[in-house]
């Protein structure tokens, strides 16, 4: 597999999202930093030319981007607790206005509790 079908890959990875969502057009620097990244490490990857050392990168990196899956999910999970603080909503409410089912907004608020207990207890 060569550099060019990974790193187009991820500009089209980076096309679809922003495209599913122009109406967020502060996020587009961190969706283009979040391509960036995946093309460094791609990039990393191919031009390791041991085939085991070249895995053991592309362990690494999908580590760390699996702990920044892990955080964005906790972020997001705050905001829907944020969300649901400021609108006074209930937990069918929440669930509608964020397009979750009410037993997905349980599970998101469970994460933001334990995000928000650990913030506390830091």
């Amino acid at each position: 597999m060569d550099g060019s079908s990974l790193c187009g890959h991820a500009g089209l990875l980076y096309a679809g999202v922003v495209e599913r969502h122009p109406e967020f057009p502060q996020a587009s620097e961190a969706l283009s930093a979040l391509a960036g990244v995946y093309e460094l490490a791609a990039k990393a990857v191919e031009d390791e030319p041991d085939a085991h050392r070249a895995f053991e990168v592309a362990t690494a990196v999908t580590e760390a981007a699996r702990l920044l899956t892990i955080q964005l999910g906790q972020l997001r999970a705050l905001q829907a607790a944020r969300i649901r603080d400021q609108e006074s909503l209930s937990l069918a409410a929440l669930a509608d206005r964020i397009r979750v089912s009410k037993t997905r907004a349980v599970q998101i608020l469970e994460i933001a509790a334990k995000v928000r207990e650990d913030i506390d207890h830091g």
